[in-house]
């Protein structure tokens, strides 16, 4: 009974991650503009510090990706860059 609940999130989560250095590319961008917003609403210390806990969350997310995004590119060295002649965001 356990198994069935399980079974959806983990084809919900392999669903979503990005197949392609391209998805990779468009995710990682995503969050380097959520990541930027956030900064650009920051113009005082104590911003600064009721935003951390979020800030961190972000910047984590990003280093995640860019670790996700290495070790597809290791695995699936056929997958071209981002456009040819233009080298992406995790080369």
């Amino acid at each position: 009974m356990h198994i069935f609940p399980w079974s959806v999130a983990l084809i919900f989560f392999v669903g979503c991650s990005p197949s392609s250095l391209k998805d990779y590319h468009k995710e990682g961008e995503s969050l380097m503009k959520k990541l930027a917003l956030d900064l650009e609403n920051i113009h005082t210390r104590e911003e600064l510090s009721k935003s951390f806990p979020e800030l961190k969350k972000r910047f984590e997310s990003v280093v995640d990706l860019i670790i996700e995004a290495k070790l597809y590119k290791e695995a699936h060295p056929e997958d071209l860059p981002i456009e040819e002649g233009e080298e992406g965001f995790f080369s």
